[in-house]
């Protein structure tokens, strides 16, 4: 039994071709790069009445609200929002919309509440 062309002996299956090469990568843009989009305007007051701001320090002084640094709150009740809002999502056991709402509302009644 002789050898082939390329010293393997032969067979029923010729060598296999090489896969095509893939095609080159496009060269990237020529030219100025486009300018960054501004950042939308911020959103007007609320409608009907004075701002937010008035309101909170309208509240506190005749004791509506209790005094408090909202930077601070601010962070705390978004936590305790999409904590209660994951828990909706998956279905825990024993957290229901009248149970959360319970439980954000009495966070709001101690932390805003009249001292």
């Amino acid at each position: 039994m002789g050898l082939g062309a390329r010293g393997a002996p032969p067979g029923p299956n010729p060598p296999a071709e090489p896969p095509p090469a893939p095609p080159p990568e496009a060269p990237p843009p020529r030219g100025p790069r486009p300018a960054p989009r501004a950042a939308p305007p911020p959103p007007p007051p609320p409608a009907g009445g004075a701002p937010r701001s008035a309101f909170r320090a309208e509240g506190a002084s005749d004791g509506t609200f209790r005094r408090v640094d909202a930077a601070r709150l601010a962070p705390r009740i978004r936590a305790l929002l999409d904590g209660f809002a994951t828990h909706l999502v998956v279905g825990l056991p024993g957290t229901d919309l009248a149970t959360v709402r319970a439980h954000v509302g009495e966070f709001l009644d101690e932390t805003l509440g009249p001292a």
